[in-house]
């Protein structure tokens, strides 16, 4: 069966900020045509990078985010540039930039794709096209800092963290792809391309789950807070130390009783259940009690994870996750990298394929296509 996009083709002129919106696209089955300039792609020097046998060194984000694209040589500056896309953008379905908002690159594309009223133009920016934040740059960390997921991240005596490299710009990324289907769809219906304008800084608001309705709900908001998560009065510990490394787990109450119940039966079974906790009344800790709690109740949550901690101990994430699975226990291991090269379900579903790479001179594993 073919792929669901097979048949369309895009015209993919971004940079980092917008790289994995054609990937993903070029997933799922459209022929992407990557533009880079004369020398390539600056983005090609991104870290982390690898030390290719020629000696250069060259981006792994690079090459995960475009993978699967075809390419071609285009200098935007050369006189003839307008003609050359103009020619392009008459052969493709989709075109993709990320250029400033006010710069020269960014009206030659807009011109090109306004000359064509089917096709779906799709712009990934920092602050989006509007005042003030249109004339505005920003890197990766500009645009994790102000979409609020540093202040969240880290330890709370220590200082904001930013997310690793390049994760705002691949959730700015995966917005702009989503946008782009939305576009394509309402397009098989009326015919008429969109315009389609993401704004990175608003992308990362909306990974922040909850935390942004805090203050309009609670009157206060969500602090670094390390291993734990909760709210005013109450810390719940949702990272513990296994025997090989570290699982995520969180003890929940009302509808969440029967997986801590399960956890505790567990427990039972290895003689680490303490007396006190056999007859816990799990279905009272509703989840409105994880938003204020008393100073006597979250003392309880504390011995309870600190007995928790101690029967986790003696387990590999391994066993947890099994144990986990057959107990219907919501619970999941902390993967590193190692962890996931290795996974079984990635493994099954082929998500890591072998790859001739010429440029390294053997056959490496790729993820994806």
């Amino acid at each position: 069966m073919p792929p669901p996009l097979a048949g369309l083709r895009a015209l993919d002129l971004t940079d980092a900020l917008g790289y994995l919106c054609g990937r993903l696209l070029a997933d799922l089955g459209v022929e992407v045509i990557k533009v880079e300039p004369p020398g390539g792609d600056a983005g090609r020097a991104l870290p982390p990078r690898y030390r290719a046998p020629d000696g250069r060194e060259r981006g792994l984000y690079w090459h995960a985010t475009n993978a699967g694209k075809l390419g071609v040589t285009l200098a935007l500056e050369h006189a003839e540039a307008p003609r050359v896309l103009a020619d392009l953008a008459a052969r493709v379905d989709f075109v993709l930039d990320s250029f400033p908002p006010d710069s020269a690159a960014a009206r030659l594309v807009a011109t090109v794709a306004a000359a064509r009223p089917a096709l779906v133009h799709t712009s990934v920016t920092p602050f989006g096209d509007r005042p003030p934040g249109r004339a505005l740059h920003g890197d990766d960390i500009v645009v994790a800092a102000m979409g609020g997921s540093m202040y969240l991240c880290g330890d709370e005596d220590r200082p904001p963290l930013r997310l690793p490299p390049w994760q705002a710009f691949c959730h700015a990324g995966a917005e702009a792809a989503v946008g782009t289907l939305l576009a394509h769809l309402a397009r098989r219906r009326s015919g008429r391309g969109q315009h389609v304008v993401v704004n990175a800084q608003a992308a990362m608001v909306w990974t922040l789950m909850n935390a942004q309705a805090f203050p309009v709900f609670h009157g206060d908001y969500l602090r670094r807070s390390g291993p734990f998560v909760g709210s005013r009065g109450v810390r719940r510990r949702m990272v513990f130390a296994c025997a090989d490394g570290h699982v995520s787990l969180l003890l929940m109450g009302g509808q969440g009783s029967p997986s801590t119940r399960a956890l505790m039966d567990w427990m039972d079974v290895h003689g680490m259940l303490p007396a006190w906790l056999r007859a816990w009344p799990w279905e009272q800790w509703e989840p409105g009690w994880a938003m204020e709690a008393s100073p006597a109740a979250q003392a309880e949550m504390v011995r309870i994870e600190e007995a928790v901690g101690v029967f986790l101990r003696t387990r590999t994430k391994a066993e947890v996750y099994r144990e986990g699975v057959r107990r219907r226990i919501l619970v999941a291991p902390v993967a590193t990298v190692a962890d996931i090269a290795a996974d079984p379900q990635l493994a099954f579903r082929e998500y890591f394929r072998p790859v001739d790479d010429a440029t390294l001179g053997r056959t490496v594993r790729y993820s994806g296509r």
